[in-house]
């Protein structure tokens, strides 16, 4: 018994293996600046409370995004195309390895949803986000909306980017309806929506193998890197100066820009885009926490 349970748990982790880095940790990390942002900057602030708080949040946090993390990418896994791409360079995730039947996955595809719903309402926080995680998932599986235009593709890229992170912060925080907070989460929707493509470079032979459109293979890589390139640094430069912060916000940032910017100009392989899209997450995680260096 308890080997089926390893062997189903760690099903279930290898369905969510691939985002940890780019949504699992990231969301909780950019909840965890506005949190602490948001507690520093009180004037009678009281670090032992604030890292109490802190320390029974983040596991909250990890869970809310991880199961909403789950139900993504099972839904998005079991389908055929998806199975199809992942048997030329994920042969490690649950359905190419045959760890789950196709009758079996679609079983879990069906109740993975509600129950991240359901662990939405039982954390009392992130259910909006939540359903609309649930939507846009279903425009980007079931629809492929995300598959046929490179437009709708980016734009609902960043809508589950920003769903995720104000989910994280509702969470972590419960500040998601605080006008300052919106106004962030639509920077870093516009920060996703127009740099998210660089997911794309590394996979084109997978995309091209499930009639994918993206941004290199309709332009082109050349062009697709140049509109990578340019959104970076200029962002690089926006999102300090949103919150006004000193020489270590822009010095952060900046040297994590240019870091992607160069690789995407001289390393231009599969593993070499592959590590430079980790690098990228890194300069997103900086941009997250600006707010935070902001108060200190």
């Amino acid at each position: 018994m308890l080997r089926n349970i390893a062997f189903h748990g760690y099903t279930l982790w290898l369905f969510t293996y691939s985002d940890l880095k780019t949504m699992v940790f990231p969301s909780t990390f950019f909840a965890t600046s506005i949190y602490l942002a948001k507690e520093i900057s009180q004037p009678d602030h009281d670090i032992p409370r604030i890292t109490g708080r802190l320390l029974s949040r983040i596991p909250q946090t990890l869970l809310w995004t991880w199961i909403n993390c789950l139900a993504f990418n099972v839904n998005n896994q079991r389908l055929p195309h998806a199975i199809e791409e992942d048997s030329l360079n994920k042969l490690w995730r649950p359905m190419p390895s045959k760890r789950l039947t196709i009758n079996q996955a679609n079983l879990l595809a069906a109740v993975v949803y509600p129950i991240a719903v359901l662990s939405s309402l039982t954390l009392t926080r992130g259910l909006i986000s939540s359903i609309f995680l649930v939507l846009f998932g279903y425009l980007y599986n079931d629809l492929r909306f995300g598959d046929h235009s490179i437009i709708s593709r980016n734009i609902l890229n960043a809508c589950g980017f920003t769903s995720f992170a104000a989910g994280a912060l509702d969470t972590m925080a419960g500040t998601f309806f605080h006008s300052n907070m919106i106004a962030w989460l639509a920077v870093i929707g516009l920060v996703i929506l127009t740099t998210v493509h660089i997911q794309d470079m590394y996979d084109q032979i997978g995309d091209a193998a499930a009639g994918r459109l993206t941004v290199p293979l309709v332009f082109g890589d050349i062009i697709a890197r140049i509109t990578i390139v340019l959104p970076v640094l200029v962002w690089s430069l926006v999102c300090p100066r949103y919150w006004d912060v000193k020489f270590i916000g822009y010095g952060t940032v900046g040297v994590l820009g240019v870091v992607v910017v160069m690789r995407l100009l001289l390393v231009r392989t599969v593993k070499g885009d592959r590590n430079t899209f980790i690098i990228y997450n890194f300069w997103l995680a900086s941009i997250y926490s600006l707010p935070l260096i902001a108060f200190m």
